[in-house]
């Protein structure tokens, strides 16, 4: 699955492939992956349109706004079965230009809802902040169904995970594309007060915990895992939000 890195213009980045999405140009160009270039190439970089009367959005090419990813069989109104190539917005068929977009999620602590979870930018820990100073560190995408997904964080380019233990440490890591469960949660069940266990899907008796070890409080420090009966079970619950 490929995530947006970025605002007004962006790269795609691919965690299976571990390569971004480029258009190197021509009109009716093939769109294609590559390795990541630091230099900031526009070839690699896209942009959204305006919103459609349709509810979705031209996705365009940063190096040529004129060539947009295009969904069309080449001589059908069909999905495309080949590779994925660009077309231009007056050549018709202009929905078939036009792409849903999925926005970064807040994981918002339920007893303490106004705290977000958010990767660290000075380690690779996991930590609570309060909602008015949440950055882009805070925001998340789920890649995968509720009952298995990886969290990745597209400020910080790594994904979420746990390693074991009893009350272990949550941390950021390099994707691994073996898939290792380490890196894979759960959402629980819904529970009455309207919020969802955060689970390891490493290990299902752990859960991320936004608890201080010993009082009832936001935690100050990184975020460790905590068994769901070991009492306090609403600190172990999350919802999520734009």
């Amino acid at each position: 699955m490929q995530y947006p890195v970025g605002n007004d213009h962006f790269l795609l980045y691919n965690l299976g492939k571990d390569k971004v999405m480029a258009y190197e140009g021509g009109d009716g160009g093939p769109v294609v992956m590559e390795d990541y270039s630091a230099a900031g190439r526009n070839q690699q970089n896209f942009s959204w349109g305006g919103k459609e009367e349709w509810d979705a959005y031209a996705l365009q090419s940063y190096y040529d706004s004129g060539q947009n990813v295009d969904a069309k069989a080449t001589g059908s109104d069909t999905p495309r079965t080949g590779p994925i190539h660009t077309r231009g917005w007056r050549h018709g068929d202009q929905m078939e230009l036009t792409w849903n977009k999925k926005s970064e999620e807040h994981v918002v602590s339920s007893p303490f809802p106004d705290h977000n979870l958010c990767a660290s930018d000075a380690d690779n820990l996991v930590w609570l902040k309060d909602q008015a100073s949440s950055d882009a560190d805070c925001q998340w995408f789920q890649v995968g169904g509720d009952d298995k997904f990886t969290l990745y964080n597209p400020a910080n380019g790594k994904v979420m995970a746990y390693e074991g233990g009893d009350g272990g440490p949550v941390v950021m890591e390099d994707y691994s594309a073996a898939g290792r469960n380490q890196q894979n949660f759960s959402w629980g069940g819904k529970e009455e007060w309207d919020a969802y266990a955060l689970q390891s899907y490493y290990d299902s008796g752990q859960n991320v915990d936004a608890k201080a070890t010993n009082s009832d409080t936001p935690r100050t420090d990184a975020v460790h895992t905590r068994g769901w009966r070991h009492d306090f079970q609403q600190e172990l619950t999350w919802k999520t939000a734009q």
